[in-house]
């Protein structure tokens, strides 16, 4: 799993523990905060881009559960909920929301893909990327230039997210995981191993960029596929309990 950089899931030992200590800080109720936030924010769009496409006589709109039998729309439901768990993580986890309007996004500068995209194809290639070698990674044919590119590209946002300069945080509310990260790392004293030579004592650029990929696949991992059921029931939780004032938060309906 080091597809980006050493991370807590593949070291043992005394540089696990560090990474552990760099990965577990960021945690914290004002983080979990955020990801309810950006979790009510994001099924809220959905379901608003789900009614947009409604018949307009009923008002209704019908969930295909298989995703390939809507597979000529643009209403894919089974799709979009397992878009749903990427766009909370992005949001919350990196601090790049996405949004469901597709007009509105962009590439950064110096990048030939959006973040959107790079993050898809990157979700696409995942089991490719992590068992090829390398070295095959320059085999002339299509997928293997597709998983290239999204791979660097991905890589290359992630390296742009950590450059930009760490603002305090005053408001009360935590930081995006990312962010938290890399403060936490910068927590760390020393420069690079102990006095014997063997064990870290700090983490490296790259070993950060590796922990900030986990929290990727961590998050979607353990929450794809969602089922087609889950945002209808999530969106009238949100109708019921946030936007009547029953629970408040900071984001708006």
């Amino acid at each position: 799993m080091n597809v980006y950089g050493k991370n807590v899931v593949s070291t043992e030992g005394a540089e696990w523990r560090l990474h552990r200590k760099v990965t577990t800080r960021p945690f914290s109720e004002k983080n979990n905060l955020l990801v309810h936030e950006e979790a009510v924010r994001q099924t809220t769009q959905m379901m608003a881009a789900w009614t947009s496409k409604a018949d307009t006589n009923s008002g209704t709109f019908v969930l295909e559960r298989s995703l390939f039998s809507n597979a000529s729309s643009d209403f894919r439901p089974l799709l979009e909920t397992t878009m749903l768990a990427l766009h909370v993580i992005m949001g919350a986890g990196y601090g790049v929301p996405f949004t469901w309007d597709k007009v509105s996004d962009a590439p950064w500068p110096n990048h030939r893909l959006t973040f959107q995209q790079a993050t898809l194809g990157l979700v696409e290639h995942l089991l490719p990327i992590v068992l090829i070698p390398k070295f095959l990674w320059q085999v002339p044919l299509q997928r293997m230039k597709r998983m290239k590119r999204d791979y660097e590209e991905f890589g290359q946002y992630l390296r742009d997210l950590l450059d930009q300069p760490q603002t305090s945080q005053n408001t009360g509310r935590g930081e995006n995981l990312v962010s938290a990260l890399a403060r936490s790392a910068e927590m760390e004293k020393g420069d690079g191993v102990s006095a014997g030579g063997s064990t870290p004592v700090r983490l490296t650029d790259e070993q950060i960029l590796g922990n900030a990929f986990m929290i990727l696949v961590a998050g979607h991992e353990t929450t794809y596929p969602l089922s087609p059921n889950c945002p209808p029931a999530l969106h009238t939780y949100v109708l019921t309990y946030i936007c009547t004032g029953r629970i408040r938060c900071g984001t708006s309906c």
